[in-house]
């Protein structure tokens, strides 16, 4: 007798997602409603703040960062990976 199986592509992806490491003084900087840019910490999905440019968010994300020697993502308006600066000791 045949078993089914559950498993599903979209099922291994959310699994995967699920089991990475948060790390609570990550920083990304991502593309927001219209024009703006947000800066979300890792594993949250409300943005700590938001700015009318990547450059506001840059500097404000680099500072939350360094208090906490942490690093900031900044992600181009397509969602890739654009830079990453650390501030880990």
């Amino acid at each position: 007798m045949k078993r089914k199986t559950f498993y599903t592509k979209e099922l291994g992806k959310k699994v995967a997602e699920g089991a990475k490491i948060v790390d609570p003084h990550r920083y990304h900087i991502i593309r927001s409603d219209g024009h703006k840019w947000a800066v979300v910490a890792d594993g949250k999905t409300r943005a700590l703040r938001v700015f009318p440019d990547q450059k506001q968010a840059k500097f404000y994300a680099e500072q939350t960062a360094t208090k906490s020697n942490g690093k900031v993502i900044v992600h181009k308006s397509t969602g890739e990976v654009e830079e990453v600066v650390s501030f880990e000791d």
